[in-house]
């Protein structure tokens, strides 16, 4: 193995446990508590009665007077 190859081959390998590790933290990391995950469509949302977004309370107040 010659230097070049053995420069390709190292960066080869920190660029693999790069990609490697940021999926797992992508994966890992802990998920918001105040984040939409419907878009905010709060007719379909199953976590509407515990949400705190400012459209979900929109949402609500509207539906109450109805």
């Amino acid at each position: 193995m010659d230097r070049k190859e053995f420069f390709r081959t190292i960066g080869r390998g920190v660029l693999f446990a790069a990609l490697i590790g940021g999926g797992i933290y992508l994966m890992t990391r802990p998920k918001k508590t105040d984040e939409c995950e419907l878009d905010f469509v709060c007719k379909k949302c199953n976590k509407l009665d515990k949400c705190r977004l400012p459209e979900a309370k929109k949402y609500k107040e509207t539906e109450k007077l109805r």
